[in-house]
């Protein structure tokens, strides 16, 4: 489950102050990463090296909402899901696929992710600032906004800090 957002700013942006373009943006971005990253996919093979496949099987899922926190309504976050099948056709046929490669690669489609998104704001003449891994900002959002629009962020950082957690993998965990 490959899983691509962009910035808080962005879903706010689009959901909130209703410029939907920048979903339709978000798709398109999700498609040139997700093919720059399919290019990497590998077969598992018995008893030799991996071999490069450069295809994959995957179903994407859109969602515009993050989880809901306690009884309020959920905050808008624009994410797609892309669930990756283990499988991938060689010459000769349908094989597991060796993951260690996707793992390796994970940073590189993040990044062709949010330069695509960024271009596409740029583009629709947003101004933009750097956000973290990769990402941009739309400025003009405090972050007490953005803030009260990340519920669901604001509760894993206080899980994560009651259990002296850090980290990505503590954020999966979670």
């Amino acid at each position: 489950d490959w899983t691509l957002a962009p910035h808080k700013s962005y879903s706010v942006t689009a959901l909130v102050g209703g410029d939907h373009a920048l979903i339709d943006d978000h798709k398109k971005a999700v498609r040139v990463a997700l093919d720059a990253g399919e290019k990497y996919t590998q077969a598992r093979l018995r008893d030799v090296e991996p071999v490069t496949s450069a295809n994959w099987c995957a179903a994407l899922f859109l969602h515009d909402s993050a989880r809901p926190v306690g009884d309020a309504a959920p905050n808008p976050h624009v994410h797609t899901h892309a669930v990756v099948f283990n499988m991938t056709e060689t010459a000769d046929k349908i094989r597991s696929v060796q993951s260690h490669e996707w793992y390796r690669v994970q940073s590189y489609v993040a990044a062709v992710y949010h330069a695509e998104m960024a271009h596409s704001a740029r583009a629709r003449g947003y101004e933009l600032e750097h956000g973290r891994n990769y990402s941009t900002a739309i400025k003009g959002y405090t972050e007490d906004y953005l803030d009260a629009m990340s519920a669901r962020t604001e509760e894993i950082e206080r899980e994560k800090a009651e259990k002296g957690l850090v980290g990505a993998e503590a954020d999966e965990r979670i």
